[in-house]
């Protein structure tokens, strides 16, 4: 376990196995009691256990591995494709209108890397998003306490904001509020995270209701 200063108070778990580190933001410590962090600690410890992380990283790197080996045998034929457009007009003498047939080609042809990009995207965004339920169904499962885990994940959504860059698909939270957003989000919201506690706990709420924090 380590102990670092993020830009927001939250947690994250890296490596798999014996070789796995979880790294709490040092605010939690002040922020959340002791049946909370050990709620926190018993999710990262599931992801941890589950080597998602590992599988994360393997799946974002084959996703641009496959985008890249798509992207190279099909750059040069949109290049062809552009010339030969361009070609085509100058001997019209229309230089700046192009070709309709070979432009929509060309178009195509940059729409199929785009498209098998944010399929394979979202794919594991949604496998991220399952992660993370599962990772707080075993906590609760560990710990006995589903809801100390929602008191403590409501405590990390009210002191802090959603961070972009490297680590934000390792944080443990990260909110959405447009369809788009939520379905490229790595993270499931915080309202379902903690309505399925509170089922697991046996206590039911409308949905929307907040766990109070104490």
């Amino acid at each position: 376990v380590a102990v670092a200063r993020m830009e927001m108070p939250n947690a994250l778990a890296v490596g798999a196995g014996r070789d796995g580190v979880i790294v709490l933001d040092g605010r939690l410590f002040r922020l959340l009691d002791a049946r909370e962090l050990e709620g926190i600690l018993a999710h990262e410890l599931a992801h941890i256990e589950s080597r998602d992380s590992l599988v994360q990283t393997l799946a974002y790197s084959l996703v641009r591995t496959l985008v890249s080996v798509l992207t190279v045998p099909l750059l040069p034929v949109a290049l062809l494709l552009g010339g030969l457009s361009r070609s085509l007009a100058w001997t019209r003498g229309r230089p700046g209108q192009g070709t309709p047939g070979i432009d929509l080609l060309r178009a195509a042809v940059g729409r199929l890397v785009l498209s098998v990009l944010v399929v394979l995207t979202i794919a594991v965004r949604a496998h991220s998003r399952r992660r993370e339920f599962a990772a707080d169904e075993r906590a609760a499962q560990v710990t006995g306490r589903p809801l100390a885990l929602a008191r403590a994940l409501r405590t990390i959504e009210r002191a802090s904001h959603p961070a972009g860059g490297l680590l934000a698909t390792l944080y443990i939270h990260a909110e959405e509020s447009d369809p788009l957003s939520r379905m490229l989000s790595t993270h499931p919201s915080m309202d379902e995270r903690v309505e399925r506690l509170v089922e697991l706990s046996g206590r039911r709420t409308e949905p929307g209701v907040r766990i109070p924090i104490r």
